[in-house]
């Protein structure tokens, strides 16, 4: 995790399993008193499922990005 800004936060993902998905960048930052994470990145599969796990073992955040060899970028919420 690396600091990019004032309530910015910057985490890179490029492996999973030992294979190489894409470039990935989740940058977390406070909204308004929400925290919201913005994902950015490129990837060779059409699409990839982000799942945010907390202690209580259930599910908070459960998001499939689809990628066309283009850069995307997704904002989620959380609540």
């Amino acid at each position: 995790m690396g600091y990019v800004a004032p309530g910015l936060l910057s985490r890179s993902f490029t492996i999973e399993n030992g294979k190489f998905l894409g470039d990935f960048v989740f940058n977390e930052y406070y909204e308004n008193g929400d925290m919201h994470t913005r994902i950015s990145g490129s990837s060779t599969l059409p699409q990839l499922t982000y799942k945010e796990y907390y202690s209580n073992r259930k599910i908070k955040t459960e998001v499939t990005i689809e990628f066309d060899k283009e850069r995307k970028l997704l904002l989620l919420h959380h609540v």
